[in-house]
C-alpha cells in the first residue's frame, strides 16, 4: 500500500463522524451558506483546478444562486466523480513540447539544456531517466538529504508543466546540472521546508492540507478496485493516451465537454502551456475575465488569447515585450504586472497580488 492508503486507514480509525462530510456536495452547500450570510442571493466565483469541479457542482445544485461564475483549468467532472481520471493526459505531450520547442528557440544562452532540435533534447532527457534508474544520485543540502532517482526527475517535469513561467528555466538548469553529474538543483525543486516547532497557525491558515484533499477525492469518487490486475489495466490505458506522466491535468477538451452541460457558457482558450490561466501572463485573458465580472459580458465563442513573453527569457523577447508594454494604459499595465507575479509562482496562490 502507498502512503495515501495508510493515511486513509488512520483517518478511518480516528473518525468522529465528520469525515463523511468532507466532499464536494457539502462544500457547495457551505458556499451557499457563506453567500447568504453576507445577505447576498447570488455567488461570484472564480475556481481553479479542483475548484472547477466545485464550481460546476455548485452551479448544478443551485443554478438560481449563480451570479458570475468562471471555472479555470477545467476538469472533466464526469470522469472525476467516476474516479477514472483517464481523460487528463490528452494534452500532456503538447505541454511537454512547449519546453522542448522553447528551449530550442531560446538557444544556448537562454536554455542551459539546449540542443539544436526538440528531438535531441527529448532524447537527452530519456538518457537521464535511464541513468537514474540504474544509478540514483545521493544529495545532501543544509536542511535535508535524499536520493535523486527516476521518479524524482519525472515529478520535477510533472511540476514544471503546471507553471512553465516559474519553472522552465529552473528545470532546464537542473537537468543540465544533472547531465554533468550534479543533482542538487533537481533535488531542491522537490525539497520541502524543514519542520518548525514554533509553527504560527495564523500565518498559514490558508495553506493547502494534503490530507483534506485525500478525504474529498475519496468521498467524491467511486471506490477504486484494489486488485493489482486492475491497477495494471488502468496504467495500460493511461499509457496509450500518453507515454509521459508529466500531466498538466486539465486538457482543453474537458473545458469543451463541461461547457456543453451549461447552456449559454463560453470556452475562453489561452494559448499557453500550464495549469489554469494564471500560469501564463495573458492580459487578453484577464481583461475578458474582468469584463465578465464587472459587466457580465462574455467573449465570442472560439476566442483564443495569447500570452506575453516566453518561459525562457531572452534579449529578443525582452525588446518585443518592452515595446508591447509601452502601448498599454496604466490600468492594463497594472493587470499585466499582477498576472506576471502569479505566473512566476510555483503554485496557485489565493492571495492575489494588487491589481488583479
Amino acid at each position: 500500500m502507498g502512503s495515501g492508503d495508510y493515511r486513509g486507514e488512520l483517518a478511518g480509525e480516528r473518525d468522529n463522524g465528520s469525515l463523511r462530510l468532507m466532499n464536494t456536495d457539502h462544500t457547495a452547500r457551505e458556499m451557499l451558506r457563506i453567500v447568504q450570510a453576507h445577505y447576498l442571493d447570488k455567488s461570484q466565483y472564480w475556481g481553479f483546478s479542483y475548484g472547477s469541479i466545485l464550481g460546476a457542482t455548485f452551479a448544478s445544485m443551485f443554478p438560481e444562486h449563480v451570479g458570475r461564475l468562471v471555472i479555470d483549468g477545467v476538469a472533466d467532472a464526469e470522469n472525476y466523480f467516476a474516479t477514472d481520471w483517464s481523460s487528463s493526459l490528452s494534452d500532456t505531450e503538447k505541454a511537454w513540447s512547449t519546453f522542448l520547442d522553447g528551449c530550442v528557440a531560446a538557444g544556448p544562452a537562454g536554455c542551459p539544456f539546449f540542443s539544436p532540435t526538440a528531438a535531441e533534447i527529448s532524447e537527452n532527457v530519456d538518457k537521464l531517466y535511464a541513468s537514474l534508474r540504474s544509478h540514483p544520485i545521493p544529495v545532501r543540502t543544509p536542511t535535508s538529504f535524499g536520493l535523486v532517482e527516476y521518479s524524482m526527475l519525472r515529478h520535477a517535469i510533472f511540476q514544471s508543466l503546471y507553471f512553465p513561467y516559474a519553472t522552465f528555466p529552473l528545470l532546464a538548469q537542473a537537468i543540465a546540472d544533472l547531465a554533468a553529474g550534479n543533482a542538487t538543483a533537481l533535488f531542491k525543486m522537490s525539497e520541502k521546508p524543514p519542520f518548525e516547532c514554533d509553527y504560527d497557525e495564523s500565518q498559514n491558515r490558508f495553506e493547502p492540507v494534503g490530507e483534506g484533499g485525500d478525504a474529498v477525492l475519496c468521498n467524491d469518487g467511486q471506490r477504486i478496485p484494489w486488485a493489482y490486475e486492475d491497477f495494471v489495466a488502468h496504467y495500460a490505458i493511461m499509457s496509450e493516451t500518453s507515454p509521459s506522466s508529466a500531466d498538466p491535468a486539465t486538457p482543453l477538451n474537458s473545458a469543451h465537454k463541461m461547457s456543453q452541460g451549461f447552456p449559454g457558457s463560453v470556452v475562453l482558450t489561452q494559448d499557453s502551456a500550464g495549469h489554469c490561466s494564471i500560469s501564463g501572463p495573458s492580459l487578453c485573458t484577464q481583461k475578458y475575465i474582468q469584463q465578465y465580472f464587472l459587466e457580465g459580458t462574455l467573449p465570442a465563442s472560439g476566442t483564443v488569447c495569447p500570452v506575453v513573453g516566453s518561459p525562457f527569457p531572452t534579449d529578443g523577447w525582452a525588446v518585443v515585450d518592452a515595446q508591447a508594454v509601452l502601448g498599454l494604459s496604466a490600468g492594463n499595465r497594472a493587470i499585466l504586472k499582477a498576472v506576471r507575479e502569479l505566473a512566476a509562482r510555483f503554485e496557485i496562490d489565493i492571495r492575489f497580488p494588487t491589481g488583479l
